[in-house]
């Protein structure tokens, strides 16, 4: 019985190493896509996430529209993928979903909802942010939260698990 548990806790430790904290940048609800030509998907992600994903669009106002692949086995590392996306695809209330390359129920990331224009529409240019001047007086600095991305992989879940497993482990 002790060799499950701790094989089930060295698994939660893997884990904590490949999870996969995506926060997807481009398109959002300030940046949209445009129908009919080639768009640029960007994101950000922690330097252990290394395994693959897909990247669907989703729109829950279209009944017909479950899920639609844009892309398979993408590398995390790139940071951004040239997708294309359909003439008839211009509406409202899209998002993209990253998942598990083997599993769509597995979802890493979810963008925010944006729009895709018809075609023609000049693409927006996503602009990175820039930090805010601190004030120069001698006021306490502001702390910025870091933002996180909507995945059910976070870093945090993995070594909670790790934790519980260690614990039960030891009991």
């Amino acid at each position: 019985m002790k060799i499950i548990q701790i094989t089930f806790c060295l698994l939660a430790f893997i884990a904590t190493f490949v999870s996969a904290t995506i926060n997807i940048l481009f398109p959002s609800s300030k940046y949209y896509l445009v129908a009919g030509q080639t768009n640029e998907i960007m994101w950000t992600s922690e330097i252990t996430d290394t395994l693959p994903f897909s990247i669907f669009l989703i729109n829950a106002n279209i009944s017909d529209l479950k899920q639609f692949a844009v892309a398979n086995n993408v590398d995390p590392r790139l940071g951004k993928k040239d997708v294309e996306i359909g003439a008839n695809m211009n509406y409202t209330g899209f998002q993209l979903i990253f998942t598990d390359i083997g599993n769509i129920n597995s979802i890493y990331a979810t963008s925010e909802t944006f729009e895709i224009k018809e075609a023609g529409t000049t693409p927006t240019a996503y602009s990175t942010p820039t930090p805010t001047p601190s004030p120069t007086s001698s006021s306490a600095p502001s702390v910025t939260p870091k933002s996180s991305s909507n995945s059910i992989h976070n870093y945090g879940f993995s070594v909670l698990t790790l934790a519980a497993l260690f614990a039960i482990t030891l009991f």
